[in-house]
């Protein structure tokens, strides 16, 4: 292996993390805003603490948007620059070929399409529960076009194993998404003195909770099969051990085992405390939604570590591969 296909693997590997990170922020707002209008469905009008944080919401979509599309240029150039064998920066004449005539070529444009599509769904200022469900369709439907140029599409275009890696994918993104978002946006200051903002805060934590809850649950399971089919059919723990992708593998696994031990903490703990505070008073509420956001914030830190250590994992080859 060269110095610089070392160079060009390093870098694909971070334009995968960004381009994950930024999957990741995008679902994560859309999830929120359709629990911001759930919580609000049975009200006459959204209270002040909903309808700020649905604008930055709806903001972050538009620039969650645009790093996708970004990172999605990016991880073009430097394809292609992999498939002419060319430096970077020569790839100009050899785009056009890879976007007509190669499967990664056609991916990459549904992926482009599936997000401006996607962008289009969020122009209305106005939350809608229909329009957040086709939203979360649409990017599950940019999950399964990711999964389609990664090692799952070996067993084929239609394989189990390319729905298994698809769905994982997407539900790694909603944890990070809904946990960074309630960290740093819908929870990192007071959830406002009226009595509507803090019943709608609740039941916004309430659906967070559960929303989290499930998604960990299905990654456990994908997470599980994706690990059986890379190390072989028989599952082989040697490469745990014995190959750079194993060491990858136990660290993505430590990482969120860590961070599902914050989230029953969050959970358990500190979640029933900052309920009751909000249903009693908004002043004491404050002390119990900070111990809560910054729970969040710090899972946010260890998930983020483990989208780094998944896009390492689909930039190399699994020993069953080779």
């Amino acid at each position: 292996m060269t110095a610089s296909t070392d160079i060009a693997i390093e870098a694909m590997t971070i334009a995968t993390l960004l381009l994950n990170f930024g999957f990741a922020a995008l679902v994560g707002a859309v999830l929120t805003r359709w629990h911001i209008s759930a919580s609000t469905a049975t009200t006459t009008s959204a209270s002040t603490w909903s309808r700020s944080r649905d604008r930055r919401l709806r903001q972050l979509i538009f620039v969650s948007s645009a790093g996708v599309l970004t990172m999605l240029l990016v991880v073009l150039v430097l394809e292609t620059a992999t498939m002419a064998e060319v430096h970077w920066h020569e790839v100009s004449s050899s785009i056009a070929d890879v976007l007509t005539s190669t499967h990664f070529g056609h991916m990459w444009l549904a992926s482009v399409g599936i997000v401006a599509f996607n962008t289009l769904l969020h122009l209305p200022a106005q939350a809608s529960r229909r329009r957040a469900v086709l939203s979360m369709i649409v990017l599950a439907i940019f999950a399964i076009s990711r999964s389609l140029v990664s090692h799952a599409v070996a067993a084929g275009a239609f394989s189990w194993q390319v729905g298994i890696d698809a769905a994982h994918l997407l539900l790694v993104s909603v944890w990070l998404g809904e946990v960074l978002i309630a960290g740093v946006i819908m929870l990192r200051t007071p959830c406002g003195p009226a009595l509507d903002d803090r019943r709608e805060c609740g039941g916004y934590v309430m659906q967070l909770s559960t929303s989290a809850t499930i998604a960990l649950a299905v990654i456990v399971v994908t997470g599980l099969i994706n690990s059986w089919r890379g190390m072989g059919s028989a599952g082989n723990l040697s490469v745990l051990t014995n190959s750079a992708w194993g060491w990858i593998l136990l660290f993505k696994v430590g990482g969120v085992a860590i961070a599902a031990m914050l989230g029953a903490l969050n959970r358990w703990g500190a979640m029933p405390n900052f309920l009751l505070h909000l249903r009693s008073s908004s002043l004491a509420s404050v002390p119990a939604q900070r111990r809560f956001a910054l729970t969040l914030q710090i899972e946010s830190v260890i998930l983020t570590a483990v989208l780094l250590a998944a896009a390492m994992l689909s930039s190399s080859a699994p020993p069953a591969s080779l």
